[in-house]
């Protein structure tokens, strides 16, 4: 297996994925704090520096293993609200049922006291980019009238992540189709749109 020996040497083919794949094993079965670098190195099959060459810190690791599955709701404007916020919310949904999301913001607001970082890191990585992309489509949405123009986005972005997180807690399972088109409708009214059982 070729790894990395100093500067300016190739990285092991598949090392990266290897190691995000190992930790987010980790992360389901032994949870953060009982999770180590030691452990995600064997699994992956390799040494304990390729990982932290990679990833200063276990927390650092523990963020990137869920953000390598999480390449959602970050979606791009296209002008169209409605399918703009389905988009969002059904990879909301998915990324949320497939991996350990929100037991990592579970784990981050218990070790927020002896691990901050770990609560800024998901913010940084996680929390903003989804935030930022859900304000975006909403304010394209005020741009091309699909949206009043004293729509609180706030607002919106709270009712968007808000719906999964709820039903989540909740045991329940937002795994059709329908509850997609519910929280997109359910935005755009709670901002003054309108959709289209609404005409």
């Amino acid at each position: 297996m070729a790894e990395p020996n100093g500067p300016g040497r190739p990285r092991g083919e598949g090392v990266d994925e290897r190691v995000l794949a190992a930790a987010r094993h980790r992360l389901a079965s032994d949870g953060f704090e009982r999770m180590t670098i030691e452990d995600v190195a064997r699994d992956a099959g390799v040494t304990r520096p390729t990982v932290y060459r990679r990833w200063a810190s276990k927390a650092e690791l523990a963020i990137a293993a869920v953000e390598s599955v999480i390449t959602t709701g970050r979606v791009e404007p296209s002008g169209d609200l409605r399918a703009d916020l389905r988009l969002i919310a059904a990879s909301m949904r998915d990324g949320f049922l497939k991996q350990n999301y929100l037991g990592l913001l579970g784990t981050a607001l218990v070790e927020r006291v002896h691990h901050p970082e770990i609560l800024e890191l998901y913010r940084e990585h996680l929390m903003r980019p989804r935030r930022r992309s859900i304000r975006a489509v909403l304010e394209k949405g005020v741009e091309t009238g699909a949206l009043p123009p004293d729509a609180d986005i706030d607002l919106g972005v709270a009712f968007l992540v808000g719906a999964f997180y709820s039903l989540s807690l909740s045991k329940a399972r937002p795994d059709s189709s329908s509850w997609i088109d519910r929280v997109a409708d359910g935005v755009i009214r709670a901002l003054g749109g309108e959709t289209d059982t609404d005409q």
